[in-house]
């Protein structure tokens, strides 16, 4: 009796594992089904915003380049007030 009272047992237990196992793939389904279009538009704006983002990074790179030209004429014309006024300097000694 107890071979019988063991095989109904795993048969019954088989079967409480079965329904679990159907119940927890219909909840899957069903979450999958309700929240599955709101993570693709989650997802389509993060593509969204990781664009918006790479299209900052790009303008920021063509910022610091235009700093740098900025930056390098500035020094350009540093040096050439300072070569002016040498000059202005040595015209002012021969001055009376």
């Amino acid at each position: 009796m107890s071979d019988a009272l063991d095989l109904r047992l795993i048969l019954q237990n088989t079967d409480l594992a079965a329904r679990a196992a159907e119940a927890a793939l219909t909840l899957m389904q069903r979450l999958e089904s309700e929240l599955g279009q709101r993570l693709t538009a989650i997802e389509a704006r993060l593509d969204g915003v990781e664009a918006s983002l790479a299209t900052t990074a790009a303008g920021q790179s063509s910022h610091t380049l235009t700093l740098l030209r900025i930056a390098q004429t500035q020094a350009d014309h540093t040096a050439r007030l300072t070569q002016i006024d040498t000059t202005l300097a040595a015209i002012m000694a021969k001055l009376p």
